[in-house]
């Protein structure tokens, strides 16, 4: 129960300050040109049939197996993760997801602060034994499937720097 509290706390806090740092940053005038809005169209595109994708074959297996292997919750909360992943991770990728001319360094520094410390209290629940109940995974998988993202979002930005430092290189 302790474990509980301390991972509910520090996920409030965590939260608390992204969301801070969110609202300060749109108090900023975001501005992206048409190319990044088509690639943004197409990235929330992906997302959707991403997460259709994914739902049908947990439907699909559940339905095959006759046994449940997640909660309901459990499901939903990695679908989403899933769609958000494959949406943030394309608009990075194809330079669609940061307005012209930010500063992603605040940004990748939260990435990397939320992927770990979701990772951390993620770690303290498996070696706790409280993701899994009677052998069917719950809705505290949700630190597993949200520092997995944090994580791909973060590699996906370091990626996308190493890709514009090497175009920004003389030939």
């Amino acid at each position: 129960m302790h474990s509980h509290t301390f991972s509910f706390f520090l996920g409030v806090v965590f939260a608390i300050f992204f969301c801070l740092m969110i609202c300060l940053k749109k108090k900023e005038g975001k501005r992206y040109d048409e190319r990044q809005q088509i690639v943004r169209g197409i990235g929330y595109k992906y997302a959707f049939f991403s997460t259709i994708l994914y739902f049908s074959v947990v439907a699909l297996v559940s339905e095959a197996v006759e046994k449940q292997f997640m909660t309901r919750s459990a499901e939903a909360i990695i679908g989403l993760c899933l769609g958000v992943a494959v949406y943030v991770v394309y608009c990075i990728l194809n330079d669609g997801y940061f307005p012209i001319n930010e500063n992603r360094r605040t940004l990748l520094i939260s990435l990397a602060i939320m992927g770990v410390a979701n990772i951390v209290i993620a770690v303290n629940q498996i070696m706790d034994g409280e993701i899994m109940e009677d052998g069917v995974i719950t809705e505290k998988c949700s630190n597993v499937a949200v520092g997995a993202l944090f994580i791909v979002v973060f590699i996906a930005c370091i990626i996308r720097n190493a890709i514009e430092k090497k175009e920004d290189e003389p030939s």
